[in-house]
């Protein structure tokens, strides 16, 4: 089914049903990115990636841990969440 039969079928403009499909989309793809940080930030007890930053430069975390994984997944995390609301703002 394509974008215009559903609009024509919920009696909407197309351009209205893709952009809701979006940020509907892009919401829930944020909400998903902050549970993960959420779960990193409790393991941890951090509020945040700088938190964690700080942690790595005052050695609590060695590249041989399991710690250096999360630390760079916890920055991939806010680095895609950061670009997903600049995203959302623009819609």
């Amino acid at each position: 089914m394509t974008t215009l039969t559903i609009a024509k079928a919920l009696q909407i403009e197309p351009k209205l049903l893709e952009k809701e499909s979006l940020r509907v989309y892009m919401e829930k793809e944020i909400r998903q990115i902050e549970g993960e940080l959420f779960s990193l930030s409790t393991k941890y007890g951090l509020k945040d990636f700088d938190q964690f930053r700080k942690c790595v430069l005052k050695g609590r975390v060695h590249e041989r841990d399991k710690d250096w994984e999360d630390y760079f997944k916890f920055e991939n995390l806010e680095t895609k969440r950061k670009r997903l609301l600049k995203i959302l703002q623009s819609i």
